[in-house]
């Protein structure tokens, strides 16, 4: 399935290797992140990770009580994360606060 992803979009995490927990939560697509980019958002920095492949599509994202783990193996709570875009599922439900609860539920 080839989906569009655009700034705004809402998104379900539907994969994850590092950070399992995150599996099932809505997201808001914040900016893509290219290679070799680094971006300031909030007063944050999102640097593209240096063992993505360059064709990877990668997004800077939103969500509640995301589990963010950087290149030194940290891992902590916040709301804004960097996620492969395959790693996501488009919600095009018009009511999408229930799709994300309910999948809350089931992976919780």
């Amino acid at each position: 399935m080839n989906q569009q992803f655009n700034s705004g979009d809402l998104c379900m995490i539907i994969q994850s290797i590092r950070v399992p927990e995150n599996i099932g939560k809505g997201v808001t697509l914040v900016t893509r992140i290219r290679k070799g980019e680094t971006l300031f958002i909030d007063g944050r920095k999102f640097a593209y990770p240096m063992h993505y492949d360059e064709s990877e599509l990668v997004w800077v994202v939103a969500g509640e009580d995301l589990i963010a783990h950087n290149a030194q193996g940290f891992i902590g709570w916040t709301n804004m994360a960097m996620i492969r875009q395959a790693w996501l599922m488009k919600l095009g439900d018009p009511d999408t606060k229930l799709v994300i609860e309910k999948a809350k539920e089931e992976f919780a």
